[in-house]
């Protein structure tokens, strides 16, 4: 659902807008691109933080054992 807005821009951008075709169609990808660069921002300084989480790198540690649970050596028959 779309919605009107009234917004204030300087003039230089606002002749800008009015030489695209679709003004609305481009303020919507900024924003847009503006979100998933924020999203993706946050989601990145979230992963560092977690892998330097001592917690995470000792949860991490025992997992590490279970990794070969329940599979044959390379050559063992079964």
């Amino acid at each position: 659902m779309s919605k009107n807005i009234s917004i204030t821009i300087n003039e230089a951008n606002l002749e800008y807008l009015n030489s695209l075709d679709n003004r609305s169609k481009y303020i919507n990808e900024l924003i847009e691109k503006d979100g998933i660069s924020k999203l993706e921002a946050s989601m990145r300084a979230g992963y560092i933080a977690q892998s330097q989480s001592l917690e995470m790198k000792e949860e991490d540690l025992l997992w590490e054992v279970t990794v070969g649970d329940g599979l044959a050596e390379e050559g063992d028959a079964d």
